[in-house]
């Protein structure tokens, strides 16, 4: 997977949607947040088995993929990026 997108909508979306990350779930696949870069559309979609909350923005998207990362980490890398 590979995508080029601006860094303060990253940023934005990952702030949105880690309201419904459940940080501390004895699933793994709760505390983070799923990437699906697709068609010019990176989608973010998080969910803690209440509440669901998806965003996507555009980019570029030169391969297409998916994964699900750790949201604390994620956020962290991602307000570190220039």
């Amino acid at each position: 997977m590979k995508f080029y997108c601006d860094t303060k909508c990253l940023n934005e979306a990952i702030s949105i949607v880690s309201k419904a990350v459940d940080v501390k779930s004895p699933i793994p696949h709760l505390e983070g947040i799923l990437l699906t870069a697709e068609g010019g559309l990176l989608t973010l979609v998080s969910n803690n088995l209440e509440i669901s909350i998806k965003k996507s923005i555009s980019s570029n998207v030169s391969e297409e993929g998916s994964i699900v990362l750790n949201s604390k980490m994620l956020s962290d890398i991602v307000r570190k990026l220039p």
